[in-house]
């Protein structure tokens, strides 16, 4: 090879290495903004769980992840049950 071609085959490694930098950066990017397990986004995105036959008591309920599980079963069908110390 000429140097011409030796310089090209440095710049196209050069490209695959700053791809996948870029969709590494782009995952680690979607995990710290989601603040979750990429697995659990994926589930979330993908499936819907149908869950109008189900009964579920939430202990806690009153505030926060509680308050948001308790919500979100609800709006899925649930029937829910909430406590809490407030």
């Amino acid at each position: 090879l000429d140097s011409s071609g030796e310089a090209h085959c440095v710049q196209g490694a050069r490209m695959r290495w700053l791809s996948v930098s870029a969709v590494l950066v782009a995952l680690v990017g979607i995990q710290l903004s989601g603040d979750c397990d990429l697995r659990l986004r994926w589930a979330s995105w993908t499936q819907r769980v149908d869950l109008s036959s189900e009964r579920i008591w939430i202990v806690g309920a009153s505030t926060g992840i509680g308050a948001a599980l308790a919500a979100e079963v609800a709006r899925r069908g649930a029937s829910v049950a909430v406590s809490a110390r407030r």
